[in-house]
């Protein structure tokens, strides 16, 4: 009989993070820093001023 071979498992998924409530493309490092507990980005900077994008986060995040 025939020998099988195992093909190699495909590369993961690759994942683009946008913000919830402009929809606008943000970085993978951007996310990691200011996505919520569930992983929503929910003000980048191009909807939030970049001094106060946590804040606007948190706001947001409670009025959803």
């Amino acid at each position: 009989m025939g020998a099988y071979h195992k093909l190699p498992a495909p590369p993961p998924a690759i994942t683009m993070s946008n913000c919830t409530h402009c929809g606008e493309h943000v970085s993978d490092q951007f996310a990691r820093v200011f996505a919520d507990a569930d992983g929503e980005v929910r003000a980048c900077p191009s909807c939030a001023a970049n001094a106060g994008i946590a804040e606007v986060a948190k706001r947001r995040a409670l009025e959803a």
